[in-house]
């Protein structure tokens, strides 16, 4: 996180669940010293649980950035990366062993992600 904030990158969290226990997990993480916004989906509407796209809208219109210069690291094929991809951010799957969706694959087309990844490492490779 520190070499990307160094190179100015914008970091920002979409996070579906039970807002409680969201809210829980990123006061324990301190998210909000890396990432603005932190978004809960399920303290809005419908279309923005994933694999909505509502949430990304907000986050590129926050930020003044087209669609296609913002990026989406993930790690659920299931729904992480359809509503990205739908408004062509760059979708990335950072699929490291022993992770809880690691052995999950995309159910279709459009599930899968532009990238994957294997851990922190080749990301900040690819992002360089």
């Amino acid at each position: 996180l520190g070499w990307l904030r160094a190179r100015s990158y914008r970091l920002g969290v979409l996070s579906d669940g039970s807002l409680v226990s969201q809210q829980a997990k990123a006061h324990a993480l301190r998210l909000d010293e890396w990432f603005d916004p932190v978004l809960f989906t399920a303290s809005r509407q419908e279309g923005f649980l994933k694999p909505g796209t509502l949430g990304f809208e907000l986050i590129a219109t926050k930020w003044g950035l087209p669609n296609a210069e913002l990026a989406y690291i993930a790690d659920n094929p299931l729904k992480d990366f359809v509503g990205p991809r739908k408004l062509g951010w760059l979708t990335i799957r950072l699929r490291v062993p022993g992770q809880l969706r690691f052995a999950l694959e995309p159910a279709g087309d459009g599930d899968e992600p532009d990238v994957e990844v294997a851990d922190a490492a080749s990301l900040l490779d690819y992002l360089r």
